[in-house]
């Protein structure tokens, strides 16, 4: 991981942790026309929090940063293939999924859960808010048959976790 620090913003040292693990499961089965687009909770909050906090703004946004080991761990059995919604935003993720899968993705943009001060942020700084970075969201691809189960389990880590829309 990178950061670009403002010019006399570093008087001593930074000091920079990363953390390597092993999955004991893959999450890389067919995904089928039908089957459910699911998003873990709230987009654009981390990537709104940075913004309001550099252009010194007042809010209450808070980053989503966190750990998705747990949730992830918890819904392994039910769901196809899930990536983490950081660098680009939901846009490249669902482009990116569509390239390696060779379906296409009817999304309802109505039922993407986000907080109403992230999509008034975006509107303010003329931002695409799904371009966004969620550094602590992700989105998972399962069954019409598990959607329900998936997203009641998700809902126990964050209330905004919705089905967005399905494969085509």
């Amino acid at each position: 991981d990178t950061k670009v620090m403002e010019k006399g913003s570093v008087d001593k040292i930074i000091i920079n942790t990363s953390g390597i693990g092993l999955a004991d499961f893959i999450l890389d089965k067919e995904i089928e026309v039908g089957d459910s687009v699911i998003v873990s909770g709230g987009l654009g909050e981390h990537g709104t929090a940075l913004l309001a906090k550099r252009f010194e703004l007042e809010t209450d946004l808070e980053t989503d940063s966190k750990p998705l080991h747990e949730e992830i761990n918890e819904i392994k059995e039910l769901i196809k293939q899930s990536k983490d919604i950081t660098r680009g935003g939901l846009a490249s993720i669902l482009n990116e999924l569509v390239g390696k899968n060779k379906v296409g993705f009817m999304i309802d943009e109505e039922k993407i859960p986000m907080k109403q001060e992230v999509r008034a942020l975006c509107e303010i700084l003329g931002i695409d808010v799904y371009s966004l970075a969620c550094e602590g969201r992700f989105l998972c691809i399962c069954s019409k048959n598990n959607e329900k189960e998936v997203v009641d389990i998700l809902k126990r880590y964050n209330s905004l976790a919705t089905c967005i829309g399905n494969v085509k």
